[in-house]
């Protein structure tokens, strides 16, 4: 179950899915993010906003077995 946005703040990493129907995109932008204080961002620095939560992307807590 996807985490609320209003809980991600409470994690210090997250599981990512992209919402996007391109399954290559998806594939390599899926993954582990830090929270920061206004985006999620990953190793290599991808970055999903907040403000998009829902819309472009949803993070999970347990990782890509609990998706």
């Amino acid at each position: 179950m996807p985490l609320r946005k209003n809980d991600i703040a409470g994690y210090d990493t997250i599981w990512v899915e992209p919402i996007s129907t391109d399954i290559s995109l998806r594939n390599e932008l899926r993954g582990w993010y830090h929270v920061k204080k206004r985006f999620v961002e990953n190793e290599v620095g991808q970055r999903f906003e907040f403000d998009f939560y829902g819309a472009k992307w949803l993070a999970f807590a347990n990782g890509p077995g609990n998706v």
